[in-house]
């Protein structure tokens, strides 16, 4: 399995050009947080910004677990 990951600045372009390079290249497209609950929950505690690093990661963990495929 091989990951490609676009990074940059709010606004940069990266939902565009990760867009179009999954169209060119027939791949799928995903993002972190997801949009399920639990992502949703780590949207909200990371704008809040108090949230302990190791509960942050369990939380993405757990986001990746129940993602429905």
């Amino acid at each position: 399995m091989t990951f490609v990951v676009l990074e940059g600045l709010d606004g940069s372009g990266k939902s565009t050009q990760t867009k179009r390079l999954a169209e060119e290249l027939g791949l799928k497209a995903t993002a972190e947080p997801t949009e399920g609950p639990v992502g949703t929950l780590i949207r909200g505690e990371l704008s809040r910004g108090d949230l302990e690093p190791e509960i942050l990661a369990l939380l993405f963990a757990a986001d990746l677990a129940g993602r429905k495929e």
